[in-house]
């Protein structure tokens, strides 16, 4: 069995003291004695994971894959910036750097997220996505795409949705023992917990 993973820096494992053996897509794979591929890449849009996971499929398969997509303000453009760091940029276009009117983002999101589905399922690969914070919006992109997804994550600023791991930066899942400090990743406890709920979805349906 092969497993392919994508997302951003949460995928990828940033900050754990063991990336590759404490990883979520590791412990995942160790699970089922499957190989795996884990391509995500830190700071990605969810422009850049869709894009990824198309290039994958045009050459290879998987048995099924794993996707995280990432913060809906990181958005790929012509010119390499970070929109979530230049203010300039969400007062003249963004319009919000806390996300209360982001009607670009949470857009661009959907549509990236309905492009992942319909392709895998044009592929006819089971695919299961979550996503790192909840993206909340009523739009037509998102009634298209297939219901609610598992959020990681709860926003610091709208932790209304139940998550895996409760608020952003909580001491339970952020904390480094070894550093004696919160991280921005979630931590080996937090990559465990979110590898049991991926174990608990495939081992229903492999």
């Amino acid at each position: 069995m092969f497993l392919y993973f994508d997302g951003c820096s949460y995928t990828k494992g940033m900050e754990l003291d063991d990336r590759e053996s404490d990883r979520f897509s590791t412990l995942v794979s160790n699970h089922f004695k499957a190989d795996h591929l884990n391509n995500a890449r830190g700071g990605a849009s969810n422009d850049r994971i869709v894009l990824r996971s198309l290039e994958f499929l045009e050459n290879n398969s998987c048995d099924y894959a794993i996707i995280m997509l990432t913060h809906c303000e990181r958005m790929t453009f012509n010119r390499k910036f970070y929109p979530s760091l230049d203010r300039n940029f969400h007062e003249k276009y963004y319009d919000d750097l806390l996300r209360l009117n982001d009607d670009m983002g949470r857009l661009n999101f959907y549509k990236n997220r309905y492009i992942l589905e319909q392709e895998f399922k044009k592929k006819n690969i089971p695919l299961l996505l979550l996503q790192y914070h909840d993206v909340k919006v009523n739009n037509l992109w998102r009634r298209k795409c297939n219901g609610e997804i598992q959020t990681v994550s709860d926003d610091r600023f709208f932790g209304e949705k139940k998550s895996l791991l409760g608020l952003f930066c909580n001491k339970e899942y952020y904390y480094n023992d070894n550093k004696k400090d919160i991280l921005t990743h979630f931590n080996s406890r937090g990559h465990r917990k979110v590898a049991d709920y991926i174990i608990g979805k495939l081992t229903s349906t492999i």
